[in-house]
């Protein structure tokens, strides 16, 4: 557990550079770095106060999945009001965001019902583990998809 304390906040402060970038024009950047700071913040209190280290961060997971949930949702919303793509299937932002969607649904919600698992009985808890690494699995996935088609796309022009 304490890789997942570590990681959690790693890759929402990661994910967020991204939208910070993507998201320029259509949402204050000064928004997100506040509340990624706030959330970085919790993270610290939620470790020292509320969660030790070697507990499962299932608040601080489901809050981040909740944060990264809501750019990924600005991001399509940026997308869908610019009109600027004719065809989403070839934009590798659009891959990459959906590979996004689909781990951080999962991800929110295997954080929210871990310890409710854990009551319930060790096979939903099996269950729940297994969608969330088919989560990744497809994450995965399509970020490779999204990253090749980027790569083909830099070189065409």
């Amino acid at each position: 557990m304490p890789i997942g304390n570590v990681y959690i906040p790693l890759s929402v402060l990661v994910l967020s550079f991204f939208y910070i970038k993507v998201l320029r024009g259509y949402v204050n950047g000064k928004i997100i770095v506040v509340l990624v700071v706030l959330y970085e913040l919790f993270c610290i209190i939620n470790l020292l106060f509320i969660q030790n280290m070697y507990e499962f961060p299932n608040i601080a997971g489901a809050l981040g999945a909740l944060l990264i949930l809501s750019f990924a949702v600005l991001l399509f919303s940026k997308i869908m009001v610019e009109a600027n793509i004719e065809k989403l299937f070839n934009e590798p932002i659009v891959w990459i965001n959906i590979s996004v969607l689909i781990y951080y649904s999962a991800g929110f919600f295997h954080y929210a019902l871990f310890n409710y698992s854990l009551q319930f009985s060790r096979e939903f808890l099996y269950n729940t583990v297994k969608i969330n690494a088919g989560a990744a699995i497809i994450f995965f996935v399509l970020l490779a998809i999204g990253f090749w088609k980027a790569g083909r796309q830099k070189a065409v022009k």
